[in-house]
């Protein structure tokens, strides 16, 4: 039988890897040969250095982004791996109460290994027309809700063409909101949006993925012809400010 097990967020300590493998050690018949773990293994970076002991395995344990312990003897087994931030031990013997006590173990020091995971911060693009809504909007999240906020007006862009300052800011943004405006009037009246904003909201939705890529569309603006596929926050004339509370939402939403 075995058992197995995440423990999330968590990397145990360099003591309580000793004790379960001597935990698991002890279960063993020492009157046959026993052999190392058939997997030590420590990933820095791009690297990844396999060990030939427990000792050099462990001398290197703390400094790891991920690593991998298997010991596989007389029918049992002890694995302890990382994945991601996360831990997870597997246990095997014939007898329930060897692989129990292994995991008392780690359920005893489950409090004290765990780690605490930043999240990458969140950067909000606005893409816009003339219309100075997005300013409201910009003013909204920024300063009202702490949330740091780019747009093609923010921020240095000396020396950089239109293109490079756009590719730029879609590789740093998390999030963006394209505020279509009606702005272009047509031969029969109709308003549309800016055509260069509905390409930026194309061009993130390929980037960050449709969820994340908000069309925020001002009332009787002519609709383009696949917006019905695309997340959209609709709003009054001249009153972008009525969707604020639905914004917070779709981002907390999104990144919580």
């Amino acid at each position: 039988m075995q058992k197995g097990k995440y423990y999330y967020t968590c990397k145990f300590s360099i003591q309580t890897i000793r004790s379960a493998h001597a935990q698991f050690l002890s279960t063993l018949d020492t009157s046959k040969r026993i052999e190392a773990p058939s997997a030590l293994s420590i990933t820095k970076g791009h690297e990844t250095w396999e060990y030939d002991t427990v000792d050099e395995f462990l001398a290197e344990y703390n400094k790891a982004d991920d690593y991998y312990f298997d010991h596989i003897e007389q029918n049992k087994r002890l694995i302890i791996r990382s994945n991601e931030h996360n831990c997870y031990v597997l246990a095997k013997s014939k007898d329930r109460g060897e692989i129990e006590a292994i995991f008392q173990i780690f359920e005893s020091k489950v409090k004290e290994s765990t780690i605490i995971v930043e999240k990458d911060p969140i950067k909000i693009f606005i893409g816009h027309g003339h219309d100075d809504q997005w300013r409201d909007l910009k003013d909204h999240l920024h300063e009202k809700q702490g949330l740091d906020v780019i747009a093609y007006e923010i921020g240095p862009r000396a020396g950089l063409s239109v293109k490079e300052v756009l590719e730029k800011m879609m590789s740093e943004s998390s999030f963006a909101l394209l505020v279509l405006t009606g702005e272009d009037i047509d031969s029969e009246g109709n308003a549309h949006a800016r055509e260069n904003v509905i390409h930026e909201l194309g061009l993130f939705q390929g980037k960050i993925g449709f969820k994340k890529a908000i069309a925020m569309l001002e009332k009787d603006v002519n609709e383009f012809s696949n917006i019905l596929g695309v997340n959209q926050v609709r709003f009054a004339k001249g009153n972008i400010k009525e969707t604020f509370g639905e914004v917070i939402s779709i981002i907390k939403r999104e990144f919580e």
